[in-house]
């Protein structure tokens, strides 16, 4: 179960992140 609530946060992240480009506002580059 680990392992599966480690891939859902990081698709959860991955989403977020990209949102965030999406709207110019993720400073991370």
């Amino acid at each position: 179960t680990t392992s599966a609530l480690r891939t859902i946060n990081k698709n959860g992240l991955e989403a977020t992140i990209k949102e965030a480009e999406l709207k110019g506002t993720y400073s991370g580059k």
